[in-house]
């Protein structure tokens, strides 16, 4: 098993934890998060700073080390790049 799959299960089991406690408010962030991560998708920054709180309060590490640990999973999103766009006139209903 790599470092990655084995950081997905780790997460996705501590998703679970925090899931199963009726205080917590947040849960469909927290199920889109544990879908995520059960579909080999990744977290963006943001994300993994929503659940940071929680390992943070759950662990005794630093933000830097969680982030570092954890890195593998995060990734910022991209925007699609559309190159192939044509420019449109009126021209051709103009004349």
């Amino acid at each position: 098993m790599d470092n990655e799959t084995y950081l997905r299960e780790r997460l996705t089991e501590y998703l679970d934890y925090l899931l199963s406690k009726p205080h917590i408010e947040c849960k469909p962030p927290l199920k889109k998060y544990r879908l995520k991560m059960t579909t080999n998708e990744h977290l963006t920054p943001k994300e993994f700073t929503n659940i940071l709180k929680f390992l943070k309060r759950d662990s005794n590490r630093s933000d830097k080390d969680l982030r570092r640990m954890f890195k593998p999973l995060i990734r910022a999103k991209t925007k699609a790049l559309n190159t192939s766009v044509e420019k449109v006139t009126l021209d051709a209903f103009l004349t």
